[in-house]
């Protein structure tokens, strides 16, 4: 058996296609390329594949029968990639022993079309959609993330601007600087009341009290820097 894994999309982009594949099976060998000097095992040899949290980064981790651990970054394949390659090395050696978490991960549908807005608050379950999303689409994850941090910084520059034109014109140059801070905060408030609607499209919805509560309060900053 002789196939290639792609890394994520992101990584062949940030590397300008230098960086395609991450890893390979030749041979009964897993070579691995997640650094500049491939690891090579016996797919014979691996005895178990688990996924835990070390030193705060999340790692699938290979096992081999010399107790020898090989640490593979979470999100260096996207989701199906990762589904591929653990199944790939089972179909060679049953004998490889997956943890509850990665079976549970290898039954996870991985196509797009199951994205839905989900406004079910799902208590005690965010950390949990998260660390699933993650695992399902990194690059994905990352691009979500990416757009957040713009919409949680972006609108209330964006609102602190039009509130310093508004404000000029109607006041004048000298007004309080509560009133451009009402309009900054509100900007913030309505990032939250959107960031927590999108959420909702990845079953992360932490409820309809919090859209309404932090909605109000941006209504209540705009009126305040409204004020004369």
């Amino acid at each position: 058996m002789i196939k290639n894994y792609k890394v994520n999309n992101l990584k062949q982009i940030f590397t300008l296609g230098l960086k395609i594949y991450g890893a390979k099976i030749e041979n009964e060998l897993l070579i691995l390329k997640y650094t500049f000097f491939p690891k090579k095992l016996r797919v014979d040899d691996i005895v178990s594949i688990n996924y835990e949290i070390r030193r705060r980064c999340s790692y699938y981790i290979i096992a081999d029968v010399n107790g020898k651990e090989f640490l593979l970054m979470w999100n260096f394949f996207e989701g199906h990639v990762s589904q591929d390659l653990f199944n790939d090395l089972k179909k060679i050696n049953p004998k490889i022993k997956f943890s509850d978490e990665i079976i549970k991960f290898l039954a996870l549908d991985l196509s797009y079309n199951t994205f839905h807005f989900d406004f079910k608050y799902h208590k005690g379950e965010f950390l949990n959609k998260d660390n699933e999303f993650s695992q399902k689409y990194p690059s994905l994850d990352a691009l979500v993330g990416l757009t957040f941090i713009i919409i949680l910084f972006g609108l209330p520059i964006f609102f602190g601007i039009i509130g310093n034109k508004i404000l000029i014109n109607n006041i004048g140059i000298n007004y309080a600087g509560y009133h451009l801070v009402g309009f900054i905060l509100g900007g913030l408030f309505l990032s939250f009341a959107l960031l927590n609607i999108i959420q909702a499209l990845f079953s992360m919805y932490l409820g309809h009290k919090v859209t309404i509560i932090v909605f109000m309060l941006s209504l209540i900053c705009f009126c305040i820097g409204l004020l004369n």
